[in-house]
């Protein structure tokens, strides 16, 4: 029995990898234009090739943890749902925010609370990595991709110090 769940995971692994690789290769149809006017095929192309990395390392890793043995680790006995009901409200919630907030205020405030529903152990990590993903996804539609975002005094003076 077991050794059919492996075939199966193996099975699935690969089956993510043809798919990752066809959008891939299907994305190299539209026009791909540059970072500084991206095209209607960059971003399927840019986001292609993360999705065809990350199912490669995870064949990768699926066939080698069934090469040495490894036992799977049984899933988690106690699920939060308060907290993946709480995850999902706050991405609903976002939208109606993000008029009020602007963008960064508005970002980060979903994904701190996010990523501290998913592991309210690491307060400090969460705040940190939430403003990194603020900023940072602020910086590449703005500035990178051009994309009109709310903007408040915050957004403008992070705007001008871009660029």
């Amino acid at each position: 029995m077991e050794g059919n769940g492996r075939r199966k995971e193996k099975i699935v692994a690969l089956a993510l990898l043809g798919f990752s690789a066809l959008y891939l290769v299907s994305s190299f149809r539209l026009e791909i234009g540059n970072p500084r006017n991206p095209g209607p095929g960059f971003f399927p192309i840019v986001m292609g090739a993360f999705l065809a990395v990350c199912t490669g390392i995870y064949v990768i890793r699926v066939i080698r943890k069934r090469a040495q043995g490894e036992k799977r680790t049984p899933p988690a006995a106690g699920k939060n749902y308060r907290a993946l009901a709480a995850i999902i409200g706050s991405g609903i919630f976002y939208p109606l925010i993000l008029g009020t907030l602007k963008f960064l205020v508005s970002t980060f405030v979903v994904t701190f609370v996010m990523l501290y529903l998913m592991k309210p152990q690491r307060l400090f990590s969460s705040i940190f990595l939430a403003l990194a993903m603020a900023v940072a996804s602020f910086m590449i539609f703005s500035r990178l991709l051009g994309v009109g975002l709310p903007m408040g005094p915050i957004e403008i003076l992070l705007f001008n110090i871009g660029g």
